[in-house]
């Protein structure tokens, strides 16, 4: 399964995916916040962020830290981006603009995948 197979898999079966909440570090969890709210300011973290998250459940041994194909033991993150990520966002967005109750349920999915982020204390 590829990346954009992945990724439609997940959204469109959010509502029956198990909610595991992890345990972190207070110090960790300021971190994680902070790339959520910039999710929504700057479009290329909300991409990378999923790009590295759907490769982490691909490949679970890969550590997403070594996104580039030049670095020992990486992968090519951009590539991945650029030939699924990106792709599925686009045909996505514009499904969810052209109507209401799209939107409803694109809003209340990604409310859900947020609230799946949230760590509990």
């Amino acid at each position: 399964m590829n990346h954009r197979e992945k990724l439609i898999q997940i959204y469109q079966n959010i509502s029956e995916l198990e909610n595991h909440q992890i345990q972190l570090p207070e110090e960790y969890q300021n971190y994680v916040a902070e790339v959520a709210q910039k999710c929504f300011v700057r479009k290329a973290v909300y991409t990378v962020l999923i790009t590295l998250l759907v490769h982490k459940i691909i490949h679970p041994s890969q550590d997403i830290r070594y996104h580039q194909a030049e670095m020992t033991g990486g992968f090519s993150g951009r590539s991945i981006d650029t030939e699924s990520i990106l792709n599925f966002i686009e045909e996505y967005s514009k499904l969810i603009q052209s109507d209401n109750e799209i939107q409803k349920i694109h809003k209340e999915k990604w409310n859900e995948i947020l609230g799946r982020l949230m760590i509990d204390e």
